[in-house]
């Protein structure tokens, strides 16, 4: 069974202006996900990140799954950047990352 996402990523603005983060540390799941799409596997990103377990790399992709499917948009959006009406970075970074132009 996938662990859920929520008891790893988490996103708190006055840590990172909000973006998602592994639960914890101050590492990106944007970064997470920009690793495994150069192609790196999960075991070259624990070495590079020793810190990190297989489960947390799961939960986000598991979490980019769930925003990509919509369930999310705006879930993880820091209050300054709801009140402008402008989308999350995150949200754009994990859309780019998943969606390639052929």
């Amino acid at each position: 069974m996938q662990p859920d996402w929520r008891d790893h990523i988490v996103s708190t603005p006055d840590v990172l202006r909000g973006k998602p983060r592994i639960k914890g540390t101050r590492i990106l799941v944007s970064l997470i996900l920009g690793y495994l799409a150069a192609g790196n596997t999960v075991g070259e990103i624990i070495k590079e990140f020793p810190d990190l377990a297989k489960q947390q790399i799961a939960a986000c992709l598991d979490y980019a799954r769930e925003l990509s499917s919509g369930k999310l948009q705006g879930y993880h959006r820091p209050s300054s950047e709801k009140s402008s009406g402008n989308y999350s970075t995150s949200y754009h970074e994990v859309e780019r990352l998943l969606v390639r132009s052929p």
